[in-house]
């Protein structure tokens, strides 16, 4: 399987492949700690450095099916403000999704919207179509778990990786 870079739009966004070029965006959104206490796996501090190995990670990854992002952009054509991608499980036809928006974007509404149209992507478009989806959420993390309910996702669980309590939500 191979992911083939799409961009999708939605009436304020474009969600687009991760590219050279957005490496200072996702230093200064990825950077912030109040963005980063939201996340598993983001170095601190998150360096240029970072942000480049993640644009070339992720293009390699995209190639060999483990893996589709998106970075999202405002359809005006702004600099990158986020970020979501789904890694597919290996055992059926089900993905995991995982996103992030930097801190001047928050309460907008663009993260429900950017995880709407990915969801919409990853179970009616693409190929393979994925019957269900996942996401895990630190448990104070209520903006995300209300985003996620909105969408038709329920909380199942908790899974703790590395020390660090989620509550996984599938739809």
């Amino acid at each position: 399987m191979r992911f083939e870079p799409v961009s999708l739009l939605t009436a304020r966004l474009v969600l687009r492949p991760s590219a050279p070029g957005d490496e200072a965006a996702l230093a200064a959104g990825l950077g912030d700690r109040a963005v980063q206490r939201w996340l598993e796996t983001v170095p601190h501090p998150y360096t240029l450095d970072h942000a480049r190995d993640w644009v070339a990670r992720s293009a390699r990854e995209r190639d060999a099916g483990f893996m589709q992002d998106f970075a999202i952009t405002l359809a005006d054509g702004g600099a990158v403000i986020g970020g979501i991608a789904f890694t597919p499980s290996r055992r059926e036809p089900a993905a995991e999704l995982g996103y992030w928006l930097a801190r001047p974007h928050w309460g907008k509404g663009y993260g429900g919207e950017a995880l709407a149209r990915v969801v919409r992507h990853a179970t009616e478009e693409c190929t393979p179509r994925f019957t269900r989806l996942s996401a895990r959420v630190a448990p104070d993390n209520i903006a995300s778990r209300r985003m996620l309910a909105r969408l038709g996702f329920v909380e199942n669980g908790v899974s703790v990786d590395n020390g660090v309590e989620r509550l996984r939500y599938e739809r």
